[in-house]
């Protein structure tokens, strides 16, 4: 009979301190290029998959928005409201808004999947930031997936646009590279998805009510994540075809 047996540690406990360093230093982020870009691993999970076992695009973009997020906090410009971005804007009631946002996937990755994002932001026009995205495998370093994000700034109280003001410019500066070229030529697969027909249309899904681009207080409608039209759109042709790449544009309030 065996005896003097040590008693399990607790769960919490198995983890051991060198572990939890190598584990934050894989998925915790870091600013490269003197904070100009930011630098995020993240791990698919099952509940991100869809039903052909790949990454859904509305997971994808959840990451974009995050490592986005993280960017800002990394640097130390992230008010307590998320979504405020920096603590000028948030004294002055002034958030990001998107404006458009244009997504090229080369392919998706699966579950348990390890994936980089690199992220920076410049100036976009006079008023606007752009931010640019590149995912790739983390083993193989092939490219998953570019994107790049227009935003505006509104006040949101007026629901009003409102000019780069100079306080928020001397706040961000330190993270905005000089303007570059996006990660996505602009005319680059432009192509549009046919006008629906109801009356032709093989499956037709209208329970959208809860939907509201013009909700800016939301940061996941903000970043264009439209899972109500998008899946009634598709519905019909999903099992055929995987969705390439998405253009967002908002028109008006």
């Amino acid at each position: 009979m065996l005896t003097n047996l040590a008693a399990p540690r607790p769960f919490m406990e198995i983890i051991t301190a060198a572990e939890k360093i190598v584990v934050e230093d894989i998925f915790g982020g870091r600013l490269l290029q003197g904070g100009l870009v930011f630098q995020q691993n993240f791990l698919i999970r099952v509940s991100e998959l869809g039903p052909d076992c790949k990454a859904s695009i509305e997971a994808l973009i959840n990451i974009l928005q995050e490592s986005a997020m993280n960017h800002f906090k990394s640097a130390g410009l992230m008010a307590k409201e998320v979504g405020a971005s920096t603590p000028e804007m948030s004294r002055r009631n002034l958030i990001w808004v998107v404006y458009r946002m244009k997504i090229v996937v080369e392919s998706y990755p699966s579950w348990a999947d390890m994936i980089q994002v690199e992220t920076w932001t410049c100036a976009s026009g006079r008023n606007g930031m752009r931010r640019d995205w590149i995912v790739r495998d983390y083993k193989t370093g092939k490219t998953l997936l570019r994107a790049f994000c227009v935003y505006l700034m509104m006040n949101k109280r007026t629901r009003k646009l409102s000019k780069f003001i100079e306080e928020v410019r001397e706040e961000t500066k330190s993270i905005f590279m000089e303007i570059t070229d996006p990660t996505i030529d602009d005319n680059e697969d432009d192509r549009k998805l046919r006008e629906l027909d109801f009356d032709t249309a093989d499956h037709v899904q209208s329970e959208c009510s809860s939907l509201d681009i013009r909700e800016p207080e939301n940061d996941k409608y903000n970043l264009g994540v439209h899972e109500g039209v998008w899946d009634g759109q598709c519905a019909g042709i999903f099992m055929c075809f995987f969705l390439q790449s998405r253009v967002y544009k908002k028109r008006r309030d």
